[in-house]
C-alpha cells in the first residue's frame, strides 16, 4: 500500500517564494546596486577622461640620440698623436733593453773561461748579478711609464668626450644617448685562429646594446669632429710636449 507525501504542498509553497524573491532581486535590488556604483555623472566622468589623453598627447615625445665611443676613441687625433708617442717609447725601450741584455750575454759568455773562484770570476759574476737587476728594474719602470701615460689620456679623453656628448645631447634636445657599437660581425679577420676569430665575434655580438636604430639618431661623427678641431685649436696655442727618453735619469726610475 502506497501512501502520500503530507510534505507536497508545502515543498511546493517554498520552492514559489524562493522564485519570486530571485525575480525581486534581479528587478530592483541589483539594479540599484549598479547604479550606485557608476559615476553620479558619467558625462563629466569622461570628459574629465578626454582632457587627460589630450593633455598626454601635447607632451613632447622622448628624444633618443646615439654615440659609438669605441669609434670615437678611434677616430680621435689626440689618440693617434699618443699611439705615435707610446711607439717611440716602446722603441727607446726596447734598444735600453737589449743593450741590457746583451751586456748580460757578453758576461755570461765570460764566465765560462773565468774560474768562478778567483777575484775576477767573483768580479764578473757579482757584475752579471747587477745587470739582471737592472734590466729587470728598468723593465718594470718603462712598463709603468708607458701604462701611467696610457691611463691618464685614457680618464682624460673618456671625460672630454662625456662632455662633449653632454653638452651636444643639450644643444640638439636630445633627451638619453645611448653606446651603440658598429654592427658589422663580418669584419672578423678571417686569418686568425678559429678559437680568436670565435671570441671577437662573441664579443662583437655580446657588446651590442642597441640592435636596430635609424642612422639620423647617430650623432658619433659630430662628437669626433667636435673634439678633433678643439685639439688642433689647443696644440696651436701651446708648444709641442717632449718626448720621453729612457736614458734621461727619471727620480721616480728605480735605479
Amino acid at each position: 500500500m502506497i501512501r502520500a507525501s503530507s510534505r507536497g504542498p508545502m515543498r511546493s509553497m517554498t520552492f514559489t517564494r524562493i522564485l519570486l524573491w530571485c525575480v525581486v532581486l534581479c528587478t530592483t535590488v541589483l539594479p540599484a546596486v549598479a547604479a550606485a556604483q557608476e559615476p553620479a555623472d558619467l558625462a563629466a566622468e569622461v570628459a574629465r577622461l578626454r582632457q587627460q589623453v589630450a593633455e598626454l598627447s601635447k607632451t613632447p615625445a622622448l628624444k633618443v640620440g646615439l654615440v659609438d665611443i669605441v669609434r670615437v676613441f678611434d677616430e680621435l687625433d689626440e689618440k693617434i698623436d699618443m699611439n705615435a708617442e707610446i711607439s717611440q717609447v716602446e722603441d727607446k725601450r726596447r734598444t735600453t733593453l737589449k743593450d741590457l741584455y746583451d751586456g748580460i750575454k757578453d758576461l755570461d759568455e765570460k764566465l765560462k773561461v773565468l774560474n768562478p773562484e778567483s777575484e775576477e770570476g767573483r768580479a764578473a759574476l757579482r757584475e752579471l748579478e747587477d745587470k739582471k737587476r737592472q734590466l729587470r728594474a728598468k723593465g718594470k719602470a718603462l712598463d709603468e711609464h708607458i701604462y701611467n701615460k696610457l691611463y691618464e689620456f685614457t680618464r682624460s679623453a673618456y671625460r672630454k668626450i662625456n662632455t662633449e656628448i653632454t653638452g651636444y645631447a643639450g644643444e640638439a634636445g636630445i633627451d638619453v644617448v645611448l653606446r651603440v657599437r658598429d654592427p658589422n660581425i663580418d669584419t672578423v679577420d678571417p686569418k686568425a685562429p678559429a678559437r680568436s676569430r670565435y671570441i671577437e665575434l662573441n664579443r662583437r655580438i655580446e657588446y651590442r646594446s642597441v640592435l636596430y636604430s635609424r642612422s639620423a639618431l647617430d650623432f658619433t661623427a659630430a662628437i669626433i669632429t667636435r673634439l678633433n678641431k678643439k685639439y688642433e685649436a689647443r696644440n696651436a696655442a701651446r708648444p709641442s710636449p717632449k718626448t720621453f727618453d729612457p736614458k734621461t735619469p727619471d727620480p721616480k726610475t728605480p735605479e
